[in-house]
């Protein structure tokens, strides 16, 4: 069975625009078997591994692109099935 990995760009400015609620991506993929999320900032830099289940955490992330001083509008999400199939791709990425 194949278990590909999405990589898409999550921007609650966009979602916002189309009605859509910033966080059904997650619980919508979840479903679907991803468990896991690497999280990276507009400017490349990894910021966090999360379960697509944590909508705590998640709803702080978006957030943070509405206040922040530092120019994140947009987050680059990478997911995975397993928590296993996430920390191999970050060791063969060296983090």
């Amino acid at each position: 069975m194949h278990k590909p990995c999405i990589y898409f760009e999550w921007d609650k400015f966009h979602l916002e625009a189309q009605n859509e609620n910033v966080l059904s991506i997650f619980s919508f993929l979840g479903e679907l078997g991803y468990e896991w999320a690497i999280i990276y900032d507009n400017f490349g830099n990894l910021l966090c591994t999360i379960s697509t289940s944590d909508t705590q955490n998640l709803a702080l992330l978006m957030k943070y692109t509405k206040i922040s001083n530092c120019n994140i509008f947009y987050y680059d999400v990478l997911l995975f099935h397993s928590i296993s199939d996430c920390e191999e791709y970050l060791r063969y990425k060296g983090v």
